[in-house]
Protein backbone atom coordinates (compact mmCIF):
# COMPACT_ATOMS: atom_id res chain seq x y z
CA UNK A 1 0.00 0.00 0.00
CA UNK A 2 2.00 3.39 -1.31
CA UNK A 3 1.61 6.35 1.31
CA UNK A 4 -0.41 8.95 0.25
CA UNK A 5 1.28 12.25 1.51
CA UNK A 6 0.83 14.47 -1.47
CA UNK A 7 -2.42 15.72 -0.18
CA UNK A 8 -0.75 16.89 3.42
CA UNK A 9 1.65 19.12 1.32
CA UNK A 10 1.02 22.40 1.66
CA UNK A 11 3.08 22.96 -2.26
CA UNK A 12 1.02 20.64 -3.66
CA UNK A 13 -0.36 22.50 -7.02
CA UNK A 14 -3.25 20.79 -6.84
CA UNK A 15 -4.91 20.69 -3.97
CA UNK A 16 -8.16 22.77 -3.81
CA UNK A 17 -6.53 25.61 -1.15
CA UNK A 18 -3.50 26.54 -3.67
CA UNK A 19 -6.35 26.45 -6.70
CA UNK A 20 -8.42 28.68 -4.99
CA UNK A 21 -5.01 31.10 -4.31
CA UNK A 22 -4.09 30.90 -7.81
CA UNK A 23 -7.77 31.79 -9.13
CA UNK A 24 -8.04 34.55 -6.62
CA UNK A 25 -4.49 36.43 -7.79
CA UNK A 26 -4.88 35.87 -11.11
CA UNK A 27 -8.41 37.82 -11.02
CA UNK A 28 -6.50 40.24 -8.58
CA UNK A 29 -3.96 41.08 -11.54
CA UNK A 30 -6.34 41.29 -14.02
CA UNK A 31 -7.75 43.72 -12.13
CA UNK A 32 -4.97 45.75 -11.51
CA UNK A 33 -3.91 45.39 -14.90
CA UNK A 34 -6.96 47.04 -16.25
CA UNK A 35 -6.68 49.99 -13.40
CA UNK A 36 -3.13 51.11 -14.52
CA UNK A 37 -3.92 50.65 -18.16
CA UNK A 38 -6.87 52.84 -17.54
CA UNK A 39 -4.50 55.32 -15.96
CA UNK A 40 -1.61 55.38 -17.75
CA UNK A 41 -4.35 55.75 -21.25
CA UNK A 42 -5.69 58.97 -19.73
CA UNK A 43 -2.47 60.69 -18.52
CA UNK A 44 -1.26 60.46 -22.37
CA UNK A 45 -4.21 62.11 -23.32
CA UNK A 46 -3.98 64.99 -20.78
CA UNK A 47 -0.33 64.86 -21.70
CA UNK A 48 -1.04 65.28 -25.17
CA UNK A 49 -4.00 68.01 -24.52
CA UNK A 50 -1.40 70.04 -22.81
CA UNK A 51 -3.21 70.07 -19.54
CA UNK A 52 -0.33 68.86 -17.54
CA UNK A 53 3.56 69.17 -18.08
CA UNK A 54 5.92 66.70 -18.38
CA UNK A 55 7.66 65.87 -14.94
CA UNK A 56 11.12 67.11 -14.78
CA UNK A 57 13.67 64.58 -14.20
CA UNK A 58 16.36 66.57 -13.42
CA UNK A 59 15.65 68.95 -10.52
CA UNK A 60 18.69 71.85 -10.38
CA UNK A 61 20.20 74.10 -12.51
CA UNK A 62 20.68 72.34 -16.30
CA UNK A 63 24.16 71.98 -17.96
CA UNK A 64 25.83 71.35 -14.39
CA UNK A 65 26.70 67.46 -13.75
CA UNK A 66 25.65 65.83 -10.34
CA UNK A 67 29.36 65.55 -7.92
CA UNK A 68 28.80 62.76 -6.17
CA UNK A 69 32.43 63.29 -4.12
CA UNK A 70 32.15 67.12 -4.02
CA UNK A 71 32.21 67.24 0.19
CA UNK A 72 35.03 64.70 -0.24
CA UNK A 73 36.67 67.08 -2.43
CA UNK A 74 36.14 70.09 -0.55
CA UNK A 75 37.57 68.22 2.81
CA UNK A 76 41.10 67.54 0.23
CA UNK A 77 40.88 71.03 -0.59
CA UNK A 78 40.64 71.94 2.83
CA UNK A 79 43.63 70.32 4.00
CA UNK A 80 45.60 70.85 1.39
CA UNK A 81 45.18 74.61 1.98
CA UNK A 82 45.83 74.05 5.73
CA UNK A 83 49.25 72.35 4.81
CA UNK A 84 50.17 74.71 2.58
CA UNK A 85 49.72 77.28 5.11
CA UNK A 86 50.61 75.61 8.70
CA UNK A 87 53.28 73.26 7.21
CA UNK A 88 56.21 73.69 8.99
CA UNK A 89 54.24 73.87 12.14
CA UNK A 90 52.60 70.51 11.21
CA UNK A 91 55.66 68.61 10.64
CA UNK A 92 57.12 69.72 13.86
CA UNK A 93 54.22 68.70 16.21
CA UNK A 94 54.76 65.17 14.29
CA UNK A 95 58.20 65.01 15.16
CA UNK A 96 57.54 65.98 18.82
CA UNK A 97 54.70 63.18 18.69
CA UNK A 98 56.88 59.96 17.42
CA UNK A 99 55.11 61.16 13.84
CA UNK A 100 57.78 62.72 12.34
CA UNK A 101 59.89 61.33 9.81
CA UNK A 102 60.86 57.38 9.85
CA UNK A 103 63.94 55.47 12.03
CA UNK A 104 66.83 54.92 10.08
CA UNK A 105 66.18 51.07 9.64
CA UNK A 106 62.59 51.93 8.38
CA UNK A 107 63.80 54.09 5.76
CA UNK A 108 64.41 53.23 2.01
CA UNK A 109 67.12 54.49 -0.70
CA UNK A 110 67.36 53.37 -4.03
CA UNK A 111 70.05 50.94 -3.70
CA UNK A 112 68.25 49.36 -1.34
CA UNK A 113 64.89 49.17 -3.92
CA UNK A 114 66.94 47.86 -6.57
CA UNK A 115 68.18 44.99 -4.43
CA UNK A 116 65.05 44.12 -2.95
CA UNK A 117 63.39 43.62 -6.58
CA UNK A 118 66.40 41.41 -7.88
CA UNK A 119 65.73 39.41 -3.99
CA UNK A 120 61.87 39.60 -5.18
CA UNK A 121 62.84 38.08 -8.26
CA UNK A 122 64.87 35.55 -6.90
CA UNK A 123 62.29 34.95 -4.58
CA UNK A 124 59.36 34.50 -6.56
CA UNK A 125 61.18 32.45 -9.30
CA UNK A 126 62.04 30.23 -5.62
CA UNK A 127 58.60 29.97 -4.39
CA UNK A 128 57.25 29.60 -8.08
CA UNK A 129 55.86 25.65 -8.17
CA UNK A 130 56.21 25.26 -11.75
CA UNK A 131 60.23 26.81 -11.63
CA UNK A 132 60.88 24.10 -8.99
CA UNK A 133 58.80 21.20 -11.33
CA UNK A 134 60.76 22.41 -14.36
CA UNK A 135 64.44 22.42 -12.43
CA UNK A 136 63.55 18.76 -11.54
CA UNK A 137 62.64 17.98 -14.61
CA UNK A 138 66.10 19.07 -16.01
CA UNK A 139 67.74 17.27 -13.68
CA UNK A 140 66.07 14.06 -14.04
CA UNK A 141 67.07 14.14 -17.86
CA UNK A 142 70.02 15.14 -16.84
CA UNK A 143 70.39 12.05 -14.62
CA UNK A 144 68.75 9.83 -17.04
CA UNK A 145 71.42 11.25 -20.01
CA UNK A 146 73.95 10.02 -18.01
CA UNK A 147 72.31 6.74 -16.63
CA UNK A 148 71.45 5.92 -20.51
CA UNK A 149 75.66 6.80 -20.98
CA UNK A 150 76.74 5.06 -18.22
CA UNK A 151 74.22 1.92 -19.06
CA UNK A 152 75.10 2.10 -22.59
CA UNK A 153 78.94 2.14 -22.01
CA UNK A 154 78.57 -0.97 -19.40
CA UNK A 155 76.55 -2.99 -22.05
CA UNK A 156 79.55 -2.36 -24.69
CA UNK A 157 82.29 -3.59 -21.80
CA UNK A 158 80.06 -6.96 -21.21
CA UNK A 159 79.71 -7.49 -24.48
CA UNK A 160 83.49 -7.10 -25.47
CA UNK A 161 84.25 -9.43 -22.50
CA UNK A 162 81.78 -12.19 -23.79
CA UNK A 163 83.21 -11.79 -26.77
CA UNK A 164 86.82 -12.07 -25.88
CA UNK A 165 86.51 -14.94 -23.34
CA UNK A 166 86.58 -18.69 -24.33
CA UNK A 167 83.32 -19.30 -22.62
CA UNK A 168 81.22 -17.69 -25.08
CA UNK A 169 83.29 -19.83 -27.97
CA UNK A 170 83.94 -22.64 -26.22
CA UNK A 171 81.79 -26.10 -26.80
CA UNK A 172 77.91 -26.66 -25.72
CA UNK A 173 78.96 -28.17 -22.58
CA UNK A 174 79.34 -24.65 -21.17
CA UNK A 175 75.86 -23.64 -22.83
CA UNK A 176 74.53 -26.61 -20.48
CA UNK A 177 76.23 -25.66 -17.37
CA UNK A 178 79.27 -27.81 -17.30
CA UNK A 179 81.71 -26.60 -16.28
CA UNK A 180 85.78 -27.50 -17.91
CA UNK A 181 87.14 -28.79 -14.93
CA UNK A 182 83.74 -31.27 -14.26
CA UNK A 183 84.57 -32.49 -17.95
CA UNK A 184 87.95 -32.99 -17.33
CA UNK A 185 87.54 -35.03 -14.42
CA UNK A 186 84.88 -37.77 -15.52
CA UNK A 187 87.55 -38.13 -18.96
Amino acid sequence: MPLNLLKHKSWNVYSEKNVERVRRDEELARISDGQLAKRDSENKLRRLRGLTELPDFMPGPKGKFANFWEQEEKREHDRQELYRKHGHEIEVMKEKHGLGPLPWYMQQNSESTENSTSTTIKRSVRDDPMSLVNSLLTEKNGFDEKNKKEKAYKRKERHKSKRSSPKEHGSLSHKHGISKRRRHHET
